[in-house]
């Protein structure tokens, strides 16, 4: 019961943010800018660990939104915290995209490795490691990017190193 009402405060708390982005985006004559979330790419023998969003039904990298005047690199760190429950450490950037649904964001996708902690599950999805075979047809859009670019080796630690 607790995890449904917790389930639609997110997707009431979404609704509002699209609404009054879209609102601050009018009122300012389209120079209001996207939000900045960070999400991690962490890979450990051959599986990622990814969520599965209730809401937008498809398979997302953990991660959330920037806090106000906070470093993306930090705000990933908290938020896999939250998410996941577990301690990360960011390596490089993979690359920042365009989220081209729902509220406007840029999304940053660090490279992470993980330290310790124990997966855990939250009210906005489950989070779990899985093979690529089994959520790439799932995978939101600017993660399938974010994964390609890794994979590609297209950012190197060399030019994006946190």
């Amino acid at each position: 019961m607790i995890n449904c009402l917790k389930y639609y405060i997110v997707r009431i708390t979404m609704t509002a943010t699209l609404i009054i982005q879209h609102a601050l985006h009018n009122i300012s004559l389209q120079r209001f800018p996207p939000f900045c979330s960070s999400l991690a790419l962490i890979e450990d023998d051959g599986k990622y660990l990814v969520v599965y969003h209730r809401i937008y039904k498809q398979y997302t990298f953990p991660g959330g939104y920037v806090r106000l005047h906070e470093n993306p690199a930090i705000a990933v760190q908290r938020e896999i915290k939250e998410e996941a429950g577990l301690d990360i450490v960011p390596e490089y950037i993979v690359g920042a995209y365009e989220n081209k649904s729902g509220v406007k964001s840029v999304n940053v996708v660090y490279k992470c490795n993980t330290n310790t902690g124990k997966l855990l599950c939250n009210y906005e999805g489950k989070c779990e490691w899985l093979s690529e075979h089994v959520f790439a047809d799932k995978l939101i859009y600017h993660c399938k990017e974010a994964l390609k670019d890794y994979k590609e080796n297209k950012y190197s630690m060399n030019n994006s190193q946190v």
